[in-house]
């Protein structure tokens, strides 16, 4: 097949010129794109390449208290973490700060007050207040120009004993450019803390051999755990191997990506 697809190449610039190639040498190239992560090794997984390609427009949606403030902060540490410059505009809430600094997101811009004006589609918006729908704020075109559409819904409560600690939300992939759309991650957001990312860590490095669980034991770096929240504990209360373990995985999981 290449050797088909190469002599009919041939044939272009015999009949035309060499800058005939130009647009056709990405075709051949390797597709990889820089990425950043969201944050949650399952949602990235669900993405399918390994988190959110960097230059695209890429939207989410969903009710109102279902997460979307705490994955773009998620998203936007992770864009630091690479050093990125991000900027976060939010028009219709306030953001706290004491929520980025609780997930580790840098100072973004001192306080500043910036006139924004927004048009929707009234026929949208009367739409959506009729059937309860959910409406995107980017109308009828965003959804088009977006290369990933995800949208985000609560699941139910996070609780420890009889305390209320987090909530469970699920990101679906409704629109994806560069992979099968329509997969789902299932995660959970802590309250003051942003999403628990060592769950989905954990059963995933167990699942690939990177951490050895016997009955209901979690070895890890030595320590011995006896069940999943303790094995959880110490991935939330020791950053290095929960990053070395990430890494691990990251490299093993998108091998062909990075």
């Amino acid at each position: 097949m290449d050797t088909t697809l190469w002599l009919a190449l041939s044939w272009i610039v015999g009949d035309y010129c060499k800058e005939s190639m130009l647009s056709l040498q990405r075709f051949f190239g390797s597709r990889r794109l820089p990425l950043i992560s969201t944050g949650s090794l399952k949602l990235d997984l669900a993405l399918g390449i390994g988190g959110l390609p960097q230059g695209w427009i890429v939207e989410s949606y969903g009710q109102e208290a279902s997460g979307k403030t705490t994955l773009a902060l998620h998203i936007i540490k992770e864009a630091q973490k690479l050093g990125g410059y991000c900027a976060y505009l939010d028009v219709e809430n306030p953001l706290d700060p004491s929520l980025a600094e609780s997930i580790g997101v840098a100072d973004l811009v001192p306080q500043l007050e910036i006139d924004v004006v927004i048009g929707e589609i009234e026929s949208n918006i009367s739409e959506g207040l009729r059937t309860a729908e959910e409406v995107t704020c980017g109308g009828n075109a965003l959804r088009f120009y977006a290369a990933i559409w995800m949208r985000i819904s609560r699941t139910g409560l996070l609780k420890t004993e009889d305390k209320v600690t987090g909530l469970g939300i699920c990101v679906i992939v409704v629109k994806n450019t560069l992979e099968p759309p329509m997969k789902k991650a299932e995660l959970g957001i802590q309250f003051g803390r942003g999403i628990c990312c060592e769950p989905g860590v954990l059963h995933l490095a167990c699942e690939h051999g990177l951490i050895l669980k016997e009955g209901t034991n979690f070895f890890i770096e030595g320590e011995v755990l006896e069940n999943v929240q303790e094995a959880e504990r110490y991935l939330v209360e020791n950053d290095e191997v929960l990053d070395k373990t990430v890494k691990s995985l990251r490299s093993h999981l998108f091998k062909r990506r990075e």
